[in-house]
């Protein structure tokens, strides 16, 4: 490469403009630093498919426990991938973060305003929806609080962007990290999980999602994690079949 002449610009500045990145394109783009991979080559031009050249490392890696959740440093986008929200296909990185990784909803005031207006309903009547009485002081009010829980690693903080809903019945199978507990720390998991089953703090509803395991992850720990991340990959690279192991 060489430096245009003085006083001239280059023929091509090599800037690419984001502004018609569909979210797909978006979330590549931010995955190509965001992502714990082996690179199948030695560039990534912003707008090309995240999986033409790149191999996500998936849930079978130690750093993550068998039911998916963080364990060791992920760079965040497989748990990412397997976001309800984001499997839509109407959630991207620029939602909630700048280009430059800032976080745009830091006021408190209007931290839930990032879950519209998919879920306007559930942001309005946000006490309601977390079945924790209002008027109790220090109830989480935040939608990130239970659904992306900050978690440390190598003195690092991170939050889970699976946005799974808690689950602690998978604290008592696989050891993992539940939001309940991350603010109940006077309670083992067995308290979160009858809570959750008989319908939450002072409601009657049942949460069949904290109920038994096998509701959230039928097939087996191991094997429903690999499956479920393989079917991710799957959708994004256009790939047809499961690897033999999974297929069975």
């Amino acid at each position: 490469m060489q430096a245009a002449p003085k006083g001239q610009l280059p023929p091509d500045l090599k800037i690419v403009s984001v502004k018609k990145f569909t979210p797909e394109q978006h979330n590549a783009s931010c995955g190509s630093c965001h992502a714990k991979v082996s690179p199948l080559t030695t560039a990534f031009p912003p707008g090309d498919r995240f999986f033409d050249l790149f191999d996500l490392v998936a849930l079978e890696n130690p750093d993550y426990y068998p039911d998916g959740r963080d364990l060791g440093g992920n760079y965040t986008y497989t748990t990412w991938l397997m976001s309800p929200c984001v499997k839509s296909g109407k959630l991207d990185c620029i939602k909630c973060h700048t280009s430059s990784d800032r976080y745009r909803f830091k006021d408190e005031a209007k931290a839930n305003e990032a879950c519209l207006p998919c879920h306007a309903e559930r942001v309005a009547k946000a006490a309601e929806h977390i079945h924790h009485p209002a008027d109790k002081p220090g109830i989480p009010t935040k939608c990130i609080s239970c659904h992306m829980p900050m978690t440390a690693f190598a003195r690092m903080n991170r939050s889970d962007h699976s946005m799974l809903p808690p689950a602690p019945a998978a604290t008592l199978h696989f050891g993992s990290p539940n939001a309940c507990n991350l603010c109940h720390k006077d309670k083992d998991a067995p308290g979160p999980t009858r809570m959750c089953a008989s319908g939450g703090a002072g409601t009657t509803r049942p949460r069949s999602f904290s109920g038994p395991v096998s509701l959230m992850w039928p097939e087996s720990a191991t094997g429903g994690s690999y499956k479920r991340c393989w079917t991710i990959v799957r959708t994004q690279s256009g790939t047809k079949s499961l690897p033999p192991l999974l297929s069975a």
